[in-house]
């Protein structure tokens, strides 16, 4: 198996979006409440076919190049970066 290895930053990341994936039946206040009540903040919701992205920070406070994403538990991700200041 052939496995690619994330490079380490030298800097810490911080999360700049939360993402819950969509099933039948789950509203967008039901996955605001989720985000909510796991402690994140809900600034923006970007709505997609497959997930709901709540936006913690602004994508232009990150390096571009330092984007992952990471998964937190079944159904829940998050999107990390290296903030640029």
């Amino acid at each position: 198996m052939n496995l690619i290895k994330m490079p380490r930053f030298k800097r810490p990341t911080k999360i700049q979006s939360i993402i819950v994936n969509r099933r039948r039946g789950l509203t967008k206040g039901e996955a605001r409440n989720m985000i909510a009540n796991a402690g994140f903040d809900v600034f923006k919701i970007d709505v997609k076919p497959t997930q709901f992205r709540f936006r913690q920070k602004s994508p232009s406070m990150f390096d571009p190049k330092t984007f992952r994403t990471i998964k937190l538990k079944p159904g829940l991700s998050a999107v990390i970066g290296v903030p640029k200041y």
